[in-house]
């Protein structure tokens, strides 16, 4: 029997195989710009972009290299050599992440890591997780030796300008390897005398931290690549990262008729979402107060299709006017 060789997906339902010459067909793709990623044991994981005509056919060349190796023993921290500890790069749902399970005596081989920049993590259940960020080169062979844990602590204080301690503050920490994960990892504490806050049932990998002020939607400080460690460390929110910011506008229907109940949409860059609604009269909106940063908006209406406005940023106590937002007919 011939090898099987590499697998190519889309969004499913298009998943092909290749022929012994390497060559592949995916059928009744919807037109447009498409995805298509390649994965194949012991090469490293191609994607590529292809724009699809209606009624058309595109062709393209995806080009597999050999990639690097990883390897190295699996241990759970006082516990010894762990088996059947899943080891992966990128979001494990994905089809073109590497995945492999270590074996007897908690030994693994990762074969195929693309070059750059490589994070890698490892987690069995009721053993705890491991990650690590690898720079990695064409062909090369490393190692790593992740050792599992679940018992760790984040240790931190907020302050504000002057070094005062913050209280009452939300602060949240996720996994930032694989969006899905993210949600799922998700702890919450607040900041207590002194703005100390301790976050317990960690892992040794890179987390995500967020604080919020009370009640807000959108965190006012963003860490990226914390991981736990003995010592407290200090997260300054400065005046300006507050809270204070507003988008104003109005909606109008098609013949220029005020919107009244119509629900603005308002997404943070990184974190956080928001609804607000307009006048019943006027159909005017104030959005707010937000801290400053970039956020993506969207206007909702009863009986129109979806108005998407391009990203918009707002500067500390800022009032962005967005004007009049126009709905359209349905099907125009």
């Amino acid at each position: 029997m011939a090898p099987r060789g590499p697998r190519v997906a889309d969004a499913p339902p298009h998943l092909v195989f290749t022929d012994d010459e390497g060559r592949f067909q995916a059928d009744s793709l919807a037109s447009g710009e498409t995805r298509v990623a390649v994965r194949a044991r012991g090469f490293a994981p191609v994607e590529g972009m292809v724009a699809v005509e209606p009624g058309s056919r595109a062709e393209m060349d995806l080009v597999l290299s050999r990639g690097a190796t990883l390897f190295g023993t699996v241990t759970g921290a006082g516990r010894g050599p762990a088996t059947g500890v899943r080891i992966v790069t990128g979001d494990w749902n994905q089809n073109v992440a590497l995945k492999v399970f270590s074996s007897s005596g908690g030994s693994y081989k990762l074969r195929g890591l693309p070059p750059g920049e490589v994070e890698v993590f490892a987690e069995r259940d009721g053993w705890g997780k491991a990650s690590t960020r690898l720079t990695v080169k064409d062909q090369e062979t490393l190692r790593w030796d992740p050792v599992l844990s679940s018992d760790l602590e984040i240790l931190g204080r907020a302050v504000d300008e002057s070094g005062v301690g913050i209280e009452d503050f939300r602060v949240v920490v996720e996994e930032m390897l694989g969006a899905g994960r993210r949600f799922r990892s998700e702890r919450k504490e607040k900041t207590g005398d002194g703005g100390s806050f301790r976050i317990a049932g960690a892992s040794d990998v890179a987390y995500r931290l967020l604080v919020y002020e009370p009640l807000a939607a959108f965190p006012c400080a963003v860490l990226e690549e914390v991981r736990p460690a003995p010592e407290e460390f200090l997260v300054r929110i400065d005046r300006d990262s507050l809270s204070s910011s507003y988008f104003l506008g109005r909606v109008l229907d098609p013949t220029g008729a005020p919107v009244g109940g119509a629900k603005l949409l308002c997404s943070g860059q990184i974190s956080g979402f928001g609804v607000y609604t307009t006048e019943k009269d006027e159909g005017r909106f104030q959005a707010g107060p937000l801290p400053p940063g970039r956020y993506r908006l969207e206007v909702q209406a009863e009986g129109y299709p979806s108005l998407e406005i391009d990203e918009k940023e707002v500067s500390a106590r800022a009032m962005v006017d967005l004007g009049d937002l126009w709905l359209r007919f349905p099907g125009r």
